[in-house]
């Protein structure tokens, strides 16, 4: 995943998505298992759409 990359999660948590519902998105995307380890919300910004 390169830096920058931009995706939307769905997630019933607020502020931030759930890890789990950021690994799936993750795993949604093609991205391999590296890609899914960076899970945690605290790797990316957060943009409430």
């Amino acid at each position: 995943m390169s830096k920058g990359y931009e995706f939307q999660v769905i997630s019933s948590t607020i502020p931030t998505p759930n890890a789990t519902d950021i690994e799936k998105e993750i795993e949604r995307l093609g991205f391999n298992s590296q890609a899914k380890s960076y899970k945690s919300a605290g790797n990316f910004e957060v943009t409430k759409l």
